[in-house]
């Protein structure tokens, strides 16, 4: 399934899909990721992460509301790549909720790239995470 064919969630639903593209894991969140989501959000990219699969990439393009909750998930979650040897690359398109992120970290604690093929163009895992093409 194409990311981009899903319907949007309901307005304040959180949700996560998780595939791979080019050898890097990809974690898309929608809804609201706010200090109520903080705690899911947190889980779920601390369960996509291991040590066979330490890089990610976090894309909030579908995200339409971010707190200093889902902030600290996104901190909690490069702090756990980190640890695993790993990293994370955070897409987040300008609007609203880049604006947020930008307040919230300055632009230096979570930079973030436009879109997902900017992410995937910045190169190849570091590394090189298994499983190249697959979806679930």
């Amino acid at each position: 399934m194409d990311p981009g064919s899903r319907a949007a969630p309901p307005p304040g639903l959180h949700s996560a899909f998780h595939y791979v593209v080019d050898g890097w894991l990809v974690v898309e969140l929608s809804g609201e990721i706010d200090c109520a989501a903080e705690r899911t959000v947190e889980r779920e990219l601390a369960g996509a992460l291991s040590p066979a699969r330490p890089d990610v990439i976090v894309d909030l393009t579908p995200v339409t509301f971010l707190d200093s909750g889902g902030f600290r998930a996104l901190v909690r979650a490069r702090d756990r790549a980190a640890e695993l040897g790993g990293s994370m690359r955070l897409v987040c398109p300008p609007g609203t909720v880049r604006e947020h992120l930008r307040v919230l970290s300055g632009d230096r604690r979570l930079p973030a790239l436009p879109d997902l093929g900017t992410a995937l163009a910045a190169g190849a895992p570091p590394h090189g995470s298994p499983g190249t093409g697959n979806r679930r």
